[in-house]
Parts: C-alpha cells; structure tokens; sequence
C-alpha cells in the first residue's frame, strides 16, 4: 500500500482513496441523502447508502 494517513496511519493502494479518507479527518462530507440528510464524502456513498 503506497498512500498513507499521516493523521491515523491508515494506508491505501490509490491516491483517490486516501484523499477520500483526509475529507474525513476534516470534517468534509458535502454529499448528502436526500431522504435521511446523513452526509458523506463522496457522491457513491450516497447511493450505496440509498440502495
């Protein structure tokens, strides 16, 4: 696993994935469900959530 967390030491095979997890440590979730309002970070979170 190349890409790690400097904040918990979790570590990622992609880029896009560690970068996904950072916006957790800072708070960033702007995608939210439209029926239940809980957020997330990324849009697809959202519609597994939704399914």
């Amino acid at each position: 696993r190349n890409w790690h967390c400097f904040t918990c030491q979790k570590s990622y095979n992609r880029k896009a994935d560690l970068i996904r997890h950072i916006k957790l440590h800072a708070g960033n979730r702007p995608f939210s469900c439209n029926y239940c309002h809980k957020r997330y970070t990324a849009q697809y979170s959202v519609s597994r959530h939704q399914r």
